[in-house]
């Protein structure tokens, strides 16, 4: 088995999605893939939190709508020809209404906490996910779709919480074991996200599916993780700063681990 986590750009629209969907069709190994939420749609959901608990109604609508407009185009240029297409737009929307039910809530309340924070940005996650889900399915691979919150198990430290590794081991594997994973051999889950003991969406911080996959590796045995990205490398220096940057060929472990530190 083997882990393959891809970040935001690497699912920020169609043309994204089918590149993802290539490599993961042409690995025959048992899979379980992680994704992060389309690119900008985690800060877009933070800004929507934010007009939501200032008043800002109109802003507040009118990011509501940009977040849900991009998803709607990405079922659209993915599946509009697929027997698929009905099935992902109507879970793509049953998503979108929770999240609009629970920001007008916020915007009544007037009110901003941690937990409704992580609640507000796991969205981008669970929107991802279940489009690219249904993808796979209309291209005839069959996949299931696994619910981070149900086996990521973590402390109650919302906007960065601790994982409860025992447990979450035990979860992980009842889960695949009543989802028949082992028939199926590819399963989509969302990167970031988790939950506490009473079921509360929790997320790791920022940059925390990569993390997911780190675990989730670890707890399935996978022989591999791969973290799939949209540069070449380890570059030399910013790009965006420095224009003549070169990739570095080859990096020992203990050189990556010293640049990380």
């Amino acid at each position: 088995m083997i882990v393959l986590k891809f970040g935001g750009t690497s699912v920020k629209d169609a043309t994204a999605m089918r590149q993802v969907f290539s490599i993961v069709s042409n690995n025959k190994d048992e899979q379980i893939v992680v994704l992060s939420a389309c690119s900008g749609i985690t800060d877009s959901l933070i800004i929507l939190l934010n007009y939501a608990w200032q008043n800002q109604l109109s802003e507040m609508k009118a990011t509501l709508e940009k977040i849900s407009k991009h998803h709607y185009q990405v079922v659209e240029d993915l599946l509009v020809d697929s027997n698929y297409y009905e099935d992902a737009k109507l879970a793509v929307t049953k998503l979108l209404d929770e999240l609009d039910k629970f920001i007008e809530g916020i915007y009544f309340l007037k009110e901003s906490t941690p937990r409704a924070l992580d609640k507000i940005m796991s969205f981008g996650e669970l929107l991802s996910t279940t489009i690219f889900h249904y993808y796979c399915l209309s291209q005839g691979m069959q996949s299931i779709w696994l619910d981070a919150r149900k086996f990521m198990k973590t402390d109650s430290n919302f906007n960065s919480a601790n994982v409860n590794f025992d447990l979450s081991r035990t979860e992980i594997a009842n889960y695949l074991e009543s989802t028949q994973f082992s028939k199926v051999r590819l399963a989509i889950t969302q990167g970031f996200i988790g939950s506490d003991s009473s079921g509360r969406t929790t997320t790791l911080g920022r940059g925390g599916s990569d993390y997911t996959a780190a675990i989730v590796g670890n707890m399935v045995a996978a022989n591999e993780i791969q973290i799939w990205t949209d540069v070449n490398g380890i570059l030399t220096a910013d790009p965006r700063v420095a224009k003549s940057t070169k990739t570095i060929e080859i990096m020992e472990f203990n050189e990556v681990r010293q640049l990380a530190y």
